[in-house]
């Protein structure tokens, strides 16, 4: 569970044309979400704590510093901070100083130098040793920060920053009692802090405890600025939880509260559209673009709803209004023609894409589609066409060698693609997508050992990466070697994709590669429903169905498979497995299912 510090500071409202700010209330603060640790945001708007030396040199040089340090001249300020401390061994205050301009100009290594010092200097300045967390906290040594933190509650009980940490730190480990009890002792120092409710309200969503989760983070929503993550929290508690109505009403509360703000509107609507009434939606989202004065980004966002919800004639409307306000959106337009490609508008789609121009962002996404679109009309030389045009303009465009190199694998034009891809990679040696082309199209070629080189060249930067794990343990599985690492590494690859059915479907068939069909057939039935009943994960479960036995099951599985448009090749391959058992079994004394394995074994190696 990721609990990133976050501070009530400002809002996330709608874009608004309005020149009369009485006709809305003022835009509430909002909050915005806070990377840099809450130590080092917190530190800086203190008041220096702690005794300066009136002594006219140290007094004299600190105030040096000071000045210094309005001017932005770092280095003078160190140097005269510097000054003062020979002056004045003893203090706590000027090792503590020192440390902090080090901190901010990202000399972390000095910074903990003289904030150690400090600490020496006199043990119980919690700020020295909040300051030596928020180092650690920047260096990732949560364990080092954590004890710093504890170290501060020892002095002082009741410092809020240090509950605050620790009680994410609990929750990070999935320790949400522990974390409970700090957020608790939070609250009570803070009562009414938005960031104590909110705190309280995700641990207890984390204990699916949703009654008081909800309690808290509304709170947040209702009585303070409008929080984008606990509206988050909410939403997904809601979604969860399915309390359809209640989110309804929160919404449209939220909605009178914050009538500036994105978000509630965009939920109304999209649970109006779940709830199959779109004319309820299509009012809540012109309110929105009222309100907001048609901003163009926030008709944007409409649109591209009701693209997910495949409503295109509606998005169709919003982006031709969009189009027709301002001719140059080019990412507006490029939807638009996404949005006539779904419609089958081809010709108009096509003279919107050759519009956008070579520099826009989307120019490689216009490109891809045209070909795309020349796909779908079975005109694959003027796809192919398209795009080496653009990588004449663009070359240095790494998804555009990507573009055509996948066009060309399509189209089985596989020395081609290589040549492509080759290009690509000669521009953009690093570029995962095109290394990982790469190890797909030596893998068509049969060129099995060269295709996982270059998935080894993406783990090197990123040995997590889950498609390249995948590629080796699936490959390793297939050919049957190397089983154990097979399934470590595809193991590894569910870790970041657990939900992933083309992952799970690896599994399944390391698995029943390694002879341990019963769990094969468990694993390959969770793959085939997480990938909507891909074909080959089908034809993987028959095969596995068929080693425990379950002859019908595996008929039943492969003709399923066969409905769903396999690949030619595999059509074939599953016409065979059908036809084989549905053909009467042949008396033999070895029995009928052995005679019918012998059979299977000897006519389709993925059987073996």
């Amino acid at each position: 569970m990721a609990f990133t510090i976050l501070m009530v500071s400002g809002c996330v409202s709608v874009p608004t044309n309005n020149p009369k700010p009485e006709a809305a209330p003022s835009p509430s603060p909002a909050v915005e979400e806070k990377t840099t640790p809450l130590s080092q945001l917190d530190l800086e708007a203190e008041e220096i704590e702690g005794p300066v030396s009136h002594e006219p040199g140290v007094y004299y040089y600190y105030m040096l510093a000071q000045e210094a340090l309005l001017q932005n001249d770092t280095q003078g300020a160190i140097d005269a901070m510097k000054q003062a401390f020979e002056l004045d061994p003893e203090s706590s205050l000027l090792p503590q100083e020192l440390s902090e301009i080090y901190f901010r100009a990202g000399n972390r290594q000095r910074a903990l130098q003289f904030i150690n010092i400090a600490i020496e200097n006199d043990p119980r300045n919690v700020r020295a040793r909040l300051i030596k967390a928020s180092i650690f906290n920047a260096e990732k040594k949560r364990a080092f920060a954590k004890a710093e933190y504890e170290a501060i509650l020892e002095i002082d009980p009741q410092q809020k920053e240090a509950l605050l940490f620790l009680g994410t730190i609990a929750a990070e480990d999935d320790d949400f009692k522990t974390a409970l009890s700090y957020f608790l002792k939070y609250k009570e120092l803070a009562p009414g802090s938005a960031t104590g409710y909110y705190y309280l309200g995700r641990v207890y969503k984390e204990l699916e405890q949703y009654d008081k989760a909800l309690e808290y983070l509304r709170y947040v929503l209702l009585n303070h600025a409008f929080f984008e993550p606990a509206f988050q929290d909410i939403v997904q508690i809601y979604e969860k939880t399915g309390q359809e109505e209640e989110a309804l009403s929160f919404y449209e509360e939220l909605i009178r509260l914050h009538p500036r703000n994105l978000l509630p509107y965009i939920k109304l609507g999209e649970l109006y559209l779940n709830q199959k009434k779109p004319e309820r939606a299509e009012a809540v989202f012109n309110d929105l673009i009222r309100e907001s004065g048609q901003d163009k980004r926030v008709m944007q966002r409409i649109g591209l709803i009701y693209m997910d919800y495949r409503d295109f004639k509606q998005a169709e409307e919003i982006f031709s209004k969009i189009a027709d306000q301002d001719p140059n959106d080019w990412e507006s337009l490029f939807f638009l023609a996404i949005v006539w490609s779904e419609l089958k508008k081809y010709d108009q789609a096509l003279e919107a894409l050759k519009m956008i121009p070579s520099d826009s962002k989307v120019y490689a996404s216009a490109i891809k589609q045209i070909a795309y679109i020349y796909q779908k009309r079975n005109e694959p030389e003027l796809a192919t066409q398209a795009l080496r045009e653009a990588i004449a303009k663009n070359p240095d465009d790494p998804k555009l060698y990507l573009s055509l190199a996948s066009v060309l694998s399509e189209l089985r034009r596989l020395e081609e693609a290589e040549m492509v891809t080759l290009d690509g990679l000669e521009k953009s040696p690093d570029d995962v997508d095109l290394l990982f082309q790469l190890g797909i199209i030596y893998d068509k070629m049969k060129r099995y050992d060269e295709s996982l080189e270059p998935m080894r060249t993406i783990l090197k930067t990123d040995p997590d990466n889950a498609n390249a794990l995948n590629f080796i343990g699936y490959s390793y599985a297939d050919r049957g070697i190397n089983l154990d690492e097979a399934e470590k590494m595809i193991r590894k690859a569910l870790k970041q994709k657990p939900n992933n059915g083309y992952i799970m479907d690896s599994l399944g068939w390391a698995l029943y590669k390694k002879g341990d069909y019963e769990q094969a057939v468990k694993v390959l039935h969770k793959a085939a429903k997480l990938a909507s009943d891909d074909p080959i994960i089908l034809e993987h479960l028959g095969d596995a169905y068929l080693k425990i036995g379950q002859t019908q099951k595996a008929l039943e599985i492969y003709k399923k498979a066969l409905k769903n448009k396999p690949d030619p090749d595999k059509e074939e391959q599953i016409k065979r497995k059908i036809q084989l058992l549905e053909e009467k079994p042949l008396k033999s004394s070895l029995g009928t299912k052995s005679f019918m394995w012998s059979r299977l074994t000897l006519r389709d190696g993925a059987l073996a």
